[in-house]
Formats: C-alpha cells, sequence, structure tokens
C-alpha cells in the first residue's frame, strides 16, 4: 500500500437539498450543483499551511464552472492545499455516491491530483479521496487520515490526457467502496476496494500541487452528491457479497491444493 504526502487542496462542494442556487434533479439526501450563482455564503476558505493565499473562483453558466488556484508559489505564501467547504449536510453510514466533472474546459494547466471527497471531516482531515494524477494518469482511491493519503485501490486511465474532460465517480456501500472513470459517456476504468474506517461526511472535490508547482490549479464541472437508490446500493452489496464468496472460492481451493501435495 503506498502512502503519500497530503498536498492537496480541497474544495468541500456540499450544499444541503434546498440550498439556492442547485439546480437539476435531486433525489433524496443530496444535490447537483451546475454553478449557476457566483455567490456562495455559506461556504469557508481554509488553506494548508494556515494563511497562505488561494482562490476559489466560479464562472457561472448552466453547467458553470468552479477553479481552485493560486498563483503564488508555496514558497512564497501560496497555498499547497486549501479547503472551501459548507457543513450544512453530512452524509452517514447509508451510503453515498459523489461524483464530478473534472477539467470541464480542456486545459492543460490542471496540476497533480485532482478529483473528489466522501465521508470529508474538515476538521480532522479525514475522509475518502478518488483523484486522477495528472502527472500519469492513475485514478487513486484513497483513505485520509490526519492529512496523511493512503492509497487503497489505483487503475490507469486508458489513453489518458491531460487535456480531456473526465467523469468520476465514488459510491460507498457499507464498507464497498467503488470508483469508475468515463469520457464523453463511455466508460474507462472501474475497480473496488474494501474499507469502513469512515461512516460520515461531507462530499466535495478537491486538487493538489507539489512545492515546486509554480501555480495550483484545477477546474470542475456538475458536482453531485447523493444517497444512492435503493437499487444501486443492493447492486454495490451484491458486488461485496460476489467478491467475499470469491475469496471463499479461492482459500478452498488453495486448502484443496495443500491437502493433495500433503498427501503425497
Amino acid at each position: 500500500m503506498r502512502v503519500t504526502s497530503f498536498a492537496f487542496a480541497f474544495i468541500a462542494v456540499f450544499v444541503s437539498f434546498f440550498t439556492s442556487g442547485l439546480v437539476g434533479e435531486a433525489r433524496g439526501q443530496g444535490f447537483v450543483q451546475q454553478w449557476t450563482t457566483t455567490s456562495q455564503p455559506d461556504w469557508t476558505l481554509g488553506t494548508v499551511p494556515n494563511g497562505s493565499s488561494a482562490t476559489a473562483a466560479i464562472t457561472a453558466g448552466s453547467p458553470g464552472l468552479l477553479t481552485l488556484e493560486s498563483t503564488t508559489g508555496v514558497l512564497s505564501g501560496g497555498a499547497a492545499a486549501a479547503v472551501y467547504f459548507n457543513s450544512a449536510v453530512s452524509f452517514t453510514a447509508s451510503g453515498t455516491r459523489v461524483q464530478a466533472v473534472i477539467n470541464p474546459n480542456a486545459i492543460s494547466t490542471t496540476n497533480r491530483n485532482v478529483g473528489i471527497l466522501a465521508y470529508f471531516d474538515p476538521v480532522g482531515l479525514n475522509g475518502y479521496g478518488l483523484t486522477i494524477d495528472y502527472d500519469n494518469g492513475d485514478l487513486d482511491l484513497s483513505r485520509l487520515t490526519s492529512g496523511e493519503a493512503s492509497v487503497i485501490g489505483s487503475g490507469v486511465i486508458p489513453s489518458f490526457s491531460a487535456t480531456t474532460t473526465y467523469e468520476i465517480s465514488l459510491v460507498i456501500s457499507n464498507s464497498l467502496l467503488t470508483a469508475t472513470a468515463s469520457s464523453g459517456g463511455s466508460s474507462l476504468l472501474d475497480f473496488s476496494a474494501n474499507d469502513s474506517t469512515y461512516t460520515t461526511g461531507f462530499a466535495g472535490v478537491i486538487v493538489n500541487r507539489d512545492l515546486e508547482d509554480a501555480t495550483l490549479r484545477g477546474s470542475f464541472g456538475t458536482v453531485t452528491a447523493a444517497v444512492p437508490e435503493p437499487s444501486t446500493m443492493a447492486l454495490a452489496s451484491m458486488g461485496l457479497v460476489a467478491v467475499a464468496a470469491a475469496a471463499r472460492y479461492r482459500r478452498r481451493t488453495s486448502a484443496r491444493g495443500r491437502s493433495s501435495v500433503c498427501g503425497e
């Protein structure tokens, strides 16, 4: 398991079901945020290191565009990480699905890890992150613990391009975490991991840079967060059962093999 330093910039984009500026269809507890207004009075911007500079800018539209940026170097006071969140609603152990459009304007200045958060705790910097690594095209699923990211699942996006718009999704059902990536409606990658460390928190989006990067910049289109519908939860549970069954089958097969060898 890889452990990476947590130089992420967080924009927790979580709003309640009836927040103004929320558009699109919402089902149950959740939202479809298309950035139709630049006014976000309930959100708070924080930066890491504390007091460093960064901006969260919204270009209103349908859908609109959200950009997190710092043009000042980290060693000159710019942010290596930023947090911008609304804590009005928290998802619980009933499950959550978070998805977002990444790099909707298809620019090449998006840098480092860009993606989404689930069950995020902005105080303890805990939760789960699903990010595209723009250095190599990896899709990394990470468990965040006090600002440290441990990768618990990963895959390579086929034919990755830094100027392509991607859609990524993270569905959590009990201890099963399912990650997907697509582009233009075509599925590119999916994988799952098991972890039950966190069961409550906010949804959001993230972007980071390394200390030597001149700028911090990441952009997002529509962001959606919801409690998965029962059919989705059932499918996820079936997947978890299938994983467990496969593991039991492998153990039985292995045990039979060892018995045969020992019996010879």
